[in-house]
């Protein structure tokens, strides 16, 4: 990583295969799962973010580079505990419409998916 530290979390940068930390503060702990959706990087263990009111759970903006904490609420610790969370699942919202073609007749086929 050259002479910029990285706590926590930093990318791998493939063309110049060096680690490049994330813009701005750095996470101060522990991160056990990252997951992307989209442009939104979501970071989870047991960490704080100086200056951010963010315990455990935070999400990065990969195209603007930054902790954007818009629609997170601070995760609260039970009294002298701290905030861990140790994995992240990401799951598609019901209902979910699929659509494909029928194989020997090429019409157009759709399944709506509900939750039971």
């Amino acid at each position: 990583m050259g002479s910029t530290p990285a706590e926590g979390v930093a990318f791998y940068d493939m063309v110049s295969q060096i680690l490049v930390p994330v813009q701005g503060t750095q996470v101060n702990g522990t991160v056990c799962t990252v997951l992307v959706q989209g442009t939104i990087l979501f970071v989870s263990g047991k960490f704080t973010i100086v200056g951010m009111n963010m315990n455990g759970l935070a999400t990065y903006d990969l195209v603007q580079r930054t902790w954007n904490l818009s629609g997170l609420q601070a995760l609260q610790p039970a009294s002298s505990a701290s905030v861990v969370m140790q994995s992240l699942t990401m799951m598609m919202s019901l209902p979910l419409t699929l659509s494909s073609l029928h194989p020997l007749t090429t019409q157009p086929l759709t399944w709506k998916l509900m939750p039971l």
